[in-house]
C-alpha cells in the first residue's frame, strides 16, 4: 500500500470491487452505513493522481445523496465516458439511474422515477443488486399507484 493510499484511508483493505481505487470503497462503506460526512471526509483526502472512472462515479454517488442532482450526475457522465468495457458501462448507467430514480420518488414523481427504473432493467449485465431494487421499486410504485 502507497504512502497515497495510508495517508487517505488507513490500512483498511475490502475485497470490495471498488477496492483497486485508493479509499473509494471505505468512502462507499462508510456512505452504505449512513455516514455521509464521514464517506465525504475519505473521499476528500484523495488526490488526483488516483481520479479513475470508479473515483468519478463514486463521488458522483455521493453528491446524489447529499442532494446536489446536477454535479453528481455530471460525475456519473464523465466516469460513463471514462469507462471501458460494456460490463462497467452497463453498471455506472444502471446505478446512476436508480439513484436519480429514488431521487424522484422522493420528490413525488413516480412517473419520472418508473422511466428511469425501466432504463435501470434495460441494462444488461451480470451484476443484479441494480436489477433487483430497480424491481422493488418498480413494484412499489405500481402497489401505491394501485391504491389510488
Amino acid at each position: 500500500m502507497s504512502s497515497a493510499w495510508r495517508n487517505a484511508v488507513g490500512n483498511n483493505r475490502s475485497s470490495s470491487h471498488w477496492s483497486h481505487v485508493p479509499g473509494a470503497c471505505w468512502g462507499v462503506q462508510a456512505h452504505h452505513r449512513g455516514r455521509t460526512a464521514e464517506a465525504r471526509a475519505i473521499l476528500d483526502r484523495i488526490t488526483e493522481e488516483y481520479e479513475d472512472v470508479h473515483l468519478r462515479a463514486t463521488r458522483g454517488l455521493l453528491l446524489l445523496k447529499e442532494g446536489n442532482v446536477k454535479e453528481g450526475t455530471r460525475l456519473y457522465n464523465e466516469a460513463l465516458k471514462r469507462a471501458t468495457g460494456r460490463e462497467l458501462r452497463a453498471v455506472l448507467i444502471q446505478k446512476k439511474n436508480l439513484e436519480l430514480a429514488k431521487i424522484a420518488l422522493k420528490n413525488d414523481r413516480p412517473d419520472q422515477a418508473k422511466a428511469l427504473l425501466l432504463k435501470v432493467l434495460a441494462e444488461e449485465n451480470t451484476d443484479r443488486l441494480c436489477t433487483g431494487q430497480a424491481k422493488r421499486l418498480l413494484e412499489s410504485i405500481r402497489c401505491s399507484m394501485s391504491r389510488l
